[in-house]
């Protein structure tokens, strides 16, 4: 990235982070996720921006909020990515995990988050 683009990031990161910090509502965190899903290159930058919105999401909705799992699976997917299969299987089992609990073992995200962890443990062997 050239400095006036980080330069500008660092302004965007923190008007959003100001945003999530006084908004009474977790739609800002949704945005926030989004927003470094459309206007961040994958990789360790990517990665950056999903797991603050994961924590702020934790700390704001709680650790088996469904509204993690969007992000869980992001972060899982850019870890396959990389190659690093053990914590991509970490980040989706707990996408599975948090399926499970909160719309039943047959939903489409449980049932695609159960199938990724089968994939992810035999690349991991």
């Amino acid at each position: 990235l050239s400095l006036s683009l980080c330069g500008h990031l660092v302004c965007v990161q923190g008007v959003i982070l100001l945003l999530i910090l006084f908004s009474a509502h977790h739609a800002v965190c949704v945005l926030f996720s989004d927003w470094s899903n459309h206007h961040v290159r994958q990789g360790e930058e990517a990665l950056a921006f999903y797991m603050r919105s994961m924590h702020i999401k934790e700390q704001r909705l709680g650790l088996d909020s469904p509204a993690l799992a969007d992000v869980c699976y992001n972060i899982a997917q850019i870890h396959a990515q990389q190659g690093q299969y053990a914590l991509a299987l970490q980040f989706i089992e707990r996408v599975y995990h948090i399926a499970r609990e909160s719309f039943g073992e047959q939903h489409p995200l449980a049932l695609e988050a159960k199938e990724k962890m089968q994939a992810l443990q035999k690349l991991g062997k």
